[in-house]
Formats: structure tokens, sequence, C-alpha cells
């Protein structure tokens, strides 16, 4: 009976412990929250990926984010995806946007987050200050906007995330 009892621990432990080994947490600070809107944007991006829990902290501007690696980075990437982006704790990043250097007139991006007025205001005032841009058409709830002027992309892309926005080069 011991033998037994012991054989069904040992095979349970072996099952069990790789699972206990892949997970982990990361935590996403500098993302931007400015309204219940921004937390209901992150809710409804992370519930859809499984294999996670979450915890949004729109007080303390961040995400915890649980899970096997797999799951985290698919966490994250659901997360850039939304609109949404910060500093990690760890070497799990949220995936960036990538352009290619030098200046261009007109970028569109898409997929920032700009649910409210304080999104708006936020996104403009992270952009104001990058070198060559004169123009911009960010408003409430676009799916996209243009930014004009003569500007590296990386700069803008950069600035945004800075202020824990992500958004994607409009096709």
């Amino acid at each position: 009976m011991k033998k037994t009892l012991s054989s069904i621990i040992a095979v349970f432990s072996l099952i069990a412990l790789p699972f206990a080994a892949s997970a982990g947490s990361v935590t996403v600070k500098g993302v931007h929250l400015c309204c219940g809107g921004c937390v209901k944007g992150v809710d409804k991006a992370l519930s859809k990926v499984t294999g996670i829990d979450f915890n949004v902290n729109r007080k303390g501007k961040s995400v915890e984010i649980s899970g096997s690696e797999a799951a985290l980075k698919k966490g994250l990437a659901a997360l850039g995806n939304a609109g949404y982006t910060g500093k990690t704790d760890g070497a799990l990043k949220v995936p960036a946007t990538k352009v290619k250097k030098g200046k261009v007139k007109s970028l569109t991006l898409s997929g920032v987050h700009l649910c409210c007025g304080a999104c708006v205001k936020q996104a403009k005032a992270a952009i104001k200050d990058v070198a060559g841009i004169t123009g911009n058409t960010i408003a409430n709830r676009v799916k996209s906007f243009e930014v004009t002027g003569n500007f590296e992309p990386q700069e803008l892309i950069d600035a945004l995330a800075a202020a824990g926005f992500s958004g994607r080069l409009a096709k």
C-alpha cells in the first residue's frame, strides 16, 4: 500500500513539475490607463487569452499577467494589439512596432487605444516634442490616425510607447 501511494505521488510530481516550472508572471508598468474605458480595453484584450490570469491596476498604471511562458507571450501580444504598452520587469516584452529608419513626411498608425478625450490629450502630448512633427489627426475613438511633418518614425513610436500607448503601421 505504501509503495503504491509513493508511486502515485512520484508520478503526480513528475507530471506537475513541468507546469510549475514554466509558470511565471510579468508586470507591465507605465501602461496608459487614464479611465475605466482603458481598463475595460485591457480586460477585453486579455480575457481572450487562454492560460493567463491578470490584474489591472489603474491607479498604479500597471498590468500583472501570470501563466506559462507561452501564455505570457500571447498575453503581452494581446496587450500591444489592443493599443497598450509599458516597461516589463523581465525578459518578456510587449512586442513593439518596427519601422524603417529615415525621415518620413507622413505616417498612419492604427490600433492605438483612444477611448476618451483624456487618451487623446495624452497621446497628443506624447508626440508634441518629436522633432519634425507638424500635424496629426489624433481624435477620440479613431481606428487610425495620421502624423505629418518631416520626422523619424521610430521617434514617434517611442514617444507614444513612453506614454503607455502601442500602435501598428496602418496597411
